[in-house]
């Protein structure tokens, strides 16, 4: 345990992981137009979908609720889930634990198609070690940013109210291309975006192997 004299320090950090994960507008188009023939052959999930993923002028597309495991489903995401490992290695280091590919792996991955105006409201992902999102396609300033919560929120009691609330949330405007890891136990939502063309992202966890 390092101890410092004087207690002076910002402690016990949240990190969020972020890189470019695909480049080139070719692959993301791949990913794209696979990600799009399986909602329109996922019957089961187009049909969770419009009962709990939709606004009143259009319908938003989850696989979570059908297919919750696409890394087995099709070779372009077991493709993927490869490259993440990698990412979440480095994230794993980056956080000083002591584990290894060994330990843990992908044990969810779908699909999140949002229209315009669409938003997933606070949540977290109990059971999990690692999660995060690869963004497919996002317009630019468009909105539709990740908003992570301070997981301190519950224990402020008496402590005065910041001068600005962004001292209470963070909010990431995705990019395609894009690859976001954080805790599991990390709160966090999905805002509106403002664009007419969908936000498409692939959305995973990682949690610890079987042994």
């Amino acid at each position: 345990m390092i101890q410092f004299e004087i207690m002076n320090h910002l402690v016990f950090p949240t990190l969020i992981y972020s890189e470019q994960f695909i480049k080139g507008p070719q692959k993301l188009s791949e990913i794209q137009k696979e990600a799009l023939q399986i909602r329109s052959q996922d019957l089961a999930g187009l049909k969770w979908s419009r009962l709990n993923y939709a606004t009143s002028v259009s319908d938003g597309y989850t696989s979570y609720a059908s297919i919750a495991q696409l890394q087995k489903f099709s070779s372009t995401f077991s493709d993927l889930e490869k490259k993440i490992n990698s990412h979440v290695k480095k994230f794993c280091k980056a956080r000083n634990w002591s584990v290894s590919n060994q330990d843990i792996a992908m044990t969810d991955c779908w699909l999140n198609v949002m229209p315009k105006g669409l938003m997933h409201s606070w949540h977290l992902h109990p059971h999990s070690v690692v999660s995060g999102t690869v963004y497919i396609q996002c317009s630019k300033n468009a909105g539709g940013c990740i908003q992570f919560e301070d997981p301190r929120l519950g224990l402020f009691m008496n402590a005065p109210h910041p001068k600005n609330n962004s001292d209470l949330f963070l909010s990431i405007q995705p990019k395609a291309g894009q690859i976001l890891l954080f805790d599991s136990w990390l709160k966090h939502q999905v805002l509106p975006h403002h664009d007419s063309a969908d936000r498409i992202s692939v959305s995973f966890n990682y949690g610890w192997k079987h042994k």
